[in-house]
């Protein structure tokens, strides 16, 4: 492998968005630290051991069963793929078996931590969820992206998934009270997927996906977003009477962080009519505002803990 194939790859991994599931990872770890359990960060180094591994394992697959329709669009910093196979299609072959090496890897990550720290079935459970919707959000025959299915998989991902793993790490367990917690991170991971459909629109139209926006449109995935992103600020404000969140969980700056995403989703709702600019801005700012959000979340759910 040459340098410029090396480059290609790397790329193609997009690794700067691996961050975000970090942090949504990290948010259900803290959870459970405000739930009680201790803080354990030799855990959570080996959670991720297994969860990072099978996010990056998704760009990979993703770049290399959505070729067609990456051809048709272009990438941007929150969709359309690498762009790394439209362009140059023969490293593609290799991209699969990096994706199905990274699977590999998380799985045998999961299995030594089932054997020796962490000896619960809800393990195998998240390790076949995760990397089974992971790879067949694109992949054939399932394409759940294909099948307008791709916002439930996604929403199901960030809002359950990802921060599932990080919540079992630390608590040995997944309850109704993870649940109850987990429902925000379910609306924005609504949210998410919608902002990052919008680009791709045009080119997932014409290569048969049917996503959300190319089924019901601009407008009605906009509204949606900011329905979602509303529900999670009313799930949050009234978390003291409805107990979603652990009592040691600082509740009152949570509720107040959750406007942000609101903020972004709120004022492209207002305008009319929208360019290509208006939209494009709005997917970043979706996107920025959740990873925003998390940051600040996981911050003050660290800051209580180590104050406790």
């Amino acid at each position: 492998m040459d340098l410029r194939e090396l480059a290609a790859f790397i790329r193609m991994g997009r690794l700067p968005l691996l961050f975000g599931g970090l942090l949504y990872y990290l948010l259900g770890a803290l959870t459970a630290v405000a739930a009680g359990y201790p803080l354990q960060v030799p855990r959570i180094l080996i959670g991720y051991a297994i969860l990072g591994p099978a996010h990056l394992s998704v760009h990979f697959s993703n770049d290399y069963f959505d070729i067609d329709g990456d051809r048709r669009g272009r990438p941007t910093a929150v969709s359309g793929g690498s762009g790394v196979l439209a362009g140059r299609p023969d490293p593609r072959p290799r991209a699969r078996s990096i994706a199905l090496l990274l699977i590999a890897i998380s799985f045998i990550a999961g299995i030594w931590a089932y054997f020796t720290v962490l000896p619960t079935p809800f393990l195998p459970a998240l390790l076949v969820l995760g990397n089974g919707i992971g790879w067949f959000y694109s992949a054939p025959p399932v394409r759940l992206s294909s099948r307008g299915l791709g916002e439930a998989a996604t929403a199901i991902a960030i809002g359950l998934l990802i921060p599932g793993m990080g919540y079992l790490v630390i608590a040995g367990s997944l309850g109704l009270s993870f649940l109850f917690a987990m429902l925000p991170l379910l609306l924005y991971g609504v949210a998410f997927i919608l902002a990052v459909e919008i680009p791709d629109r045009q080119a997932d139209a014409l290569s048969g996906k049917r996503t959300f926006i190319v089924r019901n449109g601009v407008p009605a995935g906009m509204l949606l977003a900011l329905a979602a992103t509303f529900l999670a600020i009313v799930l949050y404000s009234t978390a003291p009477l409805t107990g979603i969140l652990p009592p040691a969980a600082p509740v009152g700056v949570i509720a107040l962080v959750s406007f942000i995403p609101l903020a972004s989703t709120l004022p492209a709702n207002l305008r009319e009519p929208r360019d290509e600019g208006d939209l494009m801005a709005f997917a970043q700012h979706t996107v920025l505002s959740l990873i925003a959000f998390a940051v600040l979340t996981d911050a003050c759910l660290l800051f209580t803990a180590l104050r406790g």
